[in-house]
């Protein structure tokens, strides 16, 4: 964080006519590691294993595992998975289908994470 700081500072000095949205902290090397080197789309896995798949695998894997913390509460894999089923499989009741975009309105907590594509076949 000190070398964006400084970095900022330097290109004040250097272009004090720029507007603000012009100033980047990130030098060219460490933008192409943030965004070409770090965000490879290679994956030990393919697309035929959709992201709730591999949710759903490893909170088989590490049931107990703390899956979300939020203000002294926790979320482990199991109870996420679980919860997120509930939503799913009540949405598919109500007709929601595949692709379609559902409204959430929920407080700031660890029910944020609950939505429909963590489970209920919704996806």
């Amino acid at each position: 964080m000190s070398r964006h700081y400084v970095r900022l500072l330097e290109l004040v000095l250097e272009h004090p006519d720029w507007p603000v949205n012009r100033f980047d902290p990130l030098a060219d090397e460490e933008k192409h590691r943030l965004l070409a080197e770090w965000n490879s789309k290679t994956a030990p896995y393919g697309p035929e294993r959709s992201v709730v798949e591999l949710f759903e695998q490893h909170a088989l894997r590490t049931p107990e595992g703390v899956a979300l913390r939020f203000v002294g509460q926790s979320l482990t894999y199991d109870e996420l998975n679980r919860r997120s089923n509930q939503l799913g499989h009540y949405l598919k009741k109500l007709g929601v289908k595949p692709e379609v975009r559902v409204g959430a309105c929920v407080e700031h907590g660890p029910e944020m994470a609950q939505h429909p594509v963590d489970g209920g076949g919704i996806e």
